[in-house]
C-alpha cells in the first residue's frame, strides 16, 4: 500500500496541477491530524476495545483509496478533495498504532523480538522497494501513453486491495488478550514528569527540515523534469542506504557512544538540502540520496533513543504522542514558512534549500549543548516497523516496542 499509494500522492498532486503552498499542505496536515488523534486512540481503544479500533482504522484506510482513485480517475483538480482524502487515510491509519503496538507487544512476547522484528522490517523494506519501484515504470509507461492519471487510478486500486489483504490477516491473528486498562497518565503528568529537551529538539530540527521537504517532489518533476523512473529511482535510493544503515548505526552507537552518532547524523542531514542546491547532475543527486538515508537513519535511530531516555515507564507512551504532536505542529508551520518564502523568492528553490540547511543546523547546535554530559552506556534494543516513505528521508519507521540491555 505504502509503495504504489501513498508514496505517490506528491507526485499526483503535482500532475493535477497543484502549487507549492497545495503540495506542503498535502504533505503536512494529515501528519498533524494523525499524531493529534492518537493522542486520543488509548482512550477511544479502552472504551470500544482496542482489536475493533485496529479493525476499524485499517477499514477506514483502506476505504481512503476510493477518494484517491476517483480522484485520478474523473481528473478532479479540487485540491480540498485530495486533501481530506489524504487527511482520512493519515488519520485512521496513526489512530490504530497503539493498539497496534500493544498487540504486537503481547504476540512476541518470549520470542525473540529482535530476531523477528529484523526479520519482519526486512521483509517490509523489500516489499516496499520492489513495488515502489514498479509503480514509478508503470506511471512513466501511462505517461508515455497519454495517460498519467489513468495510471494513477490503477495504482490507488492496488493500493485498496493490498491494505484489505492486510486487514483479513489482523482477522486470523489470534485474539488480543485482555490489556491493563488502567488511567492512562494526563498530558499535565507527561509534560510535569518528563525531560522535555528531546522533544524540543525534534520539533526544531522537524521545522527546519520541513522548510523544504514538501517541495522536492515538484522540484524534482517540475524543474528538473524528471520522469517518474528517474524518481522513483532517487527516493529508492534513500530507502536503502536508510535499511541497510540502520542495524550498523545501533552498533555504532553502542561502540562510539549516541552522542557522536547524533552529532555525525545531524551534520549529514543538515547538508543534503546543500548537496541538492549545487548540482542537478543526476549522479551526484542520487550520491546526495546514499548520505540522505545514512544521516536520517543515525538521527532516526538517536531520536528513539533519546526519548526512551526522556521519562519514565509510566509516560513514555504519553511522551511519545505528544513528541509526535510538536512534530506534526512544526511540519504545517515550516512548510507555510517555506511556501512563503517560495512565493517571495519567485519560486528559487535552491535558496530554500540553503534556508533550510540553516535552520537544521542551528537545531542540532541546540542538541548538542543539551545532550553532551548525557550518558547512554546503555542502550535499549528498538523494534520498528516501517510507516511511509518520503522524497529525502526515506523509509520512516515508528516504535513498536523496546526492551533494556538486562532483558
Amino acid at each position: 500500500m505504502v509503495g504504489v499509494s501513498e508514496s505517490y500522492l506528491g507526485a499526483l498532486a503535482v500532475e493535477l496541477g497543484h502549487g507549492d503552498v497545495a503540495i506542503a499542505l498535502l504533505v503536512t496536515l494529515p501528519i498533524l491530524v494523525g499524531a493529534l488523534a492518537q493522542l486520543t486512540a488509548g482512550r477511544l481503544g479502552d472504551r470500544i476495545g482496542r482489536r475493533r479500533l485496529v479493525l476499524i482504522g485499517a477499514a477506514l484506510q483502506a476505504a481512503s483509496h476510493v477518494g484517491f482513485w476517483w480522484i485520478a480517475s474523473t481528473r478532479e483538480d479540487d485540491f480540498l478533495a485530495l486533501l481530506l482524502a489524504k487527511v482520512a487515510f493519515w488519520t485512521s491509519g496513526m489512530m490504530i498504532v497503539p493498539a497496534w503496538s500493544a498487540w504486537m507487544a503481547r504476540l512476541t512476547e518470549g520470542m525473540g523480538r529482535e530476531r523477528y522484528f529484523a526479520r519482519r522490517g526486512a521483509t517490509t523494506a523489500a516489499a516496499l522497494l520492489v513495488t515502489f519501484l514498479f509503480a514509478g515504470f508503470f506511471l512513466e509507461s501511462g505517461r508515455r501513453a497519454g495517460d498519467a492519471l489513468g495510471a494513477f487510478a490503477v495504482m490507488f486500486v492496488v493500493g485498496l486491495v493490498a491494505r484489505a489483504v492486510s486487514l483479513g490477516g489482523f482477522f486470523l491473528m489470534p485474539p488480543m488478550e485482555r490489556l491493563d486498562t488502567s488511567a492512562q497518565p494526563s498530558l499535565r503528568a507527561v509534560i510535569a514528569r518528563s525531560r522535555l529537551r528531546t522533544p524540543v529538539y525534534l520539533a526544531a530540527m522537524t521545522f527546519g527540515t520541513y522548510l523544504s521537504a514538501p517541495f522536492f517532489t515538484p522540484y524534482m518533476l517540475r524543474v528538473l523534469e524528471l520522469d517518474f523512473e528517474r524518481y522513483a529511482a532517487l527516493i529508492a535510493t534513500a530507502t536503502l542506504t536508510k535499511v541497510v544503515a540502520f542495524p550498523l548505526l545501533h552498533r555504532a552507537a553502542v561502540r562510539f557512544g549516541l552522542p557522536r552518532v547524533l552529532l555525525v547524523s545531524g551534520i549529514g542531514v543538515a547538508v543534503v538540502p546543500l548537496a541538492w542546491s549545487w548540482t542537478t547532475e543526476f549522479g551526484w543527486l542520487m550520491a546526495a540520496q546514499v548520505l540522505s538515508g545514512a544521516a536520517w537513519s543515525g538521527v532516526e535511530l538517536a531520536s528513539f533513543q533519546l526519548l526512551l531516555d526522556s521519562a519514565d515507564d509510566d509516560h513514555r507512551t504519553g511522551l511519545m504522542g505528544l513528541s509526535s504532536a510538536m512534530s506534526g505542529a512544526m511540519q504545517v508551520t515550516a512548510a507555510l514558512v517555506g511556501s512563503a518564502l517560495l512565493v517571495t523568492l519567485v519560486h528559487d528553490y535552491v535558496l530554500v534549500f540553503v534556508i533550510s540547511a540553516a535552520a537544521r543546523a542551528l537545531a542540532l547546535a541546540f542538541l548538542w549543548s543539551a545532550v553532551r554530559r548525557e550518558s547512554f552506556e546503555r542502550i535499549p534494543r528498538v523494534f520498528v516497523r516501517i510507516v511511509s516513505m518520503r522524497p529525502v528521508e526515506g523509509v520512516v519507521r515508528k516504535l513498536v516496542g523496546w526492551e533494556s540491555p538486562r532483558d
